[in-house]
């Protein structure tokens, strides 16, 4: 190699070991402030934190969570990955099984899809069925988000995503090998396999629920340090309370008020047949439960 190749050559590694020094330094400094912003919430509990974390199979979520573990106080922390077809919630509201895992002021909780889990399924396995329904369960989660606000809870909902080409790779490189292949579940490969549909139902439902309560925010580069990091200043934003704070929403109760007028709930259809069947069992359950 002749001397200006192996300057040129020298000098890219030298700037590649500089850059990844300057990032190992950012992602210590969002530890630190991380941590240091999780002793103060838990020492005040002015407010509890709630992430949701949605995305697609091999996006980082699992990684990026493990590393914030170690970054923060695991105690204070709760991290839930609940089963959809769970029998406990067989009959209840569709949020009950998030509303009961609300952390209290001074805690945090991460959920992983969270609220998002069901329609985002039923859009994809059932989406005539869905597509009829999704108006509706749109604005009881855009709601059950406000109420949450309102009720002093931050929330952060972050979007892991990864090209299709690249999200491939990493199932077969799970599979291949015996420790990981049990992490590869028939419902990662069927989700690889219709990616971009999965893609575009995520979409839909982004434009559906977005508000400025409680924003979505994107987590797309870097390896799983760096996405932790990400993750990290989502929360260090979220929990920012100084003054015209950048990219941070009020989250005061008067600012709460302001926010824009969500739609009146429509009257939820129903037959004669239905409204006749279904009267006398529900004014019976209803005097059973004023007489408690």
């Amino acid at each position: 190699m002749n001397k200006p190749a192996e300057h040129a050559a020298r000098k890219v590694r030298v700037l590649s070991a500089v850059r990844k020094r300057g990032t190992e330094l950012d992602n210590d400094a969002v530890r630190d402030r991380l941590l240091a912003a999780q002793v103060a919430l838990h020492g005040s509990k002015r407010c509890a934190l709630i992430v949701v974390l949605t995305g697609v199979p091999t996006a980082g979520r699992s990684e990026a969570v493990n590393e914030l573990l170690e970054w923060v106080d695991p105690k204070h922390v709760s991290v839930h990955a609940l089963d959809p077809k769970d029998p406990a919630a067989r009959g209840r509201t569709g949020l009950w099984p998030y509303w009961i895992r609300v952390p209290a002021r001074g805690r945090l909780a991460i959920f992983f899809d969270g609220w998002y889990e069901r329609p985002l399924r039923a859009a994809l396995h059932k989406p005539k069925k869905a597509r009829a329904r999704e108006a509706r369960e749109a604005q009881v989660i855009r709601r059950f988000e406000a109420m949450l606000v309102r009720n002093g809870v931050r929330l952060v909902k972050a979007h892991f995503t990864v090209d299709r080409d690249t999200q491939r790779e990493r199932l077969k490189e799970l599979a291949s090998d015996e420790l990981t292949a049990a992490r590869v579940t028939k419902e990662d490969l069927w989700l690889a396999k219709h990616h971009e549909r999965f893609n575009r139902e995520w979409q839909r439902w982004h434009e559906l629920t977005e508000q400025s309560l409680a924003p979505w925010h994107f987590v797309t580069h870097g390896g799983h340090k760096a996405r932790a990091a990400e993750l990290g200043r989502l929360m260090l934003a979220a929990l920012d309370d100084s003054p015209g704070a950048a990219g941070v929403v009020p989250h005061e109760f008067a600012d709460v008020a302001e926010a824009p007028a969500l739609p009146p709930d429509p009257l939820p259809e129903c037959s004669d047949a239905h409204y006749d069947r279904d009267l006398p069992k529900l004014q019976t359950e209803l005097a059973l439960l004023a007489r408690k």
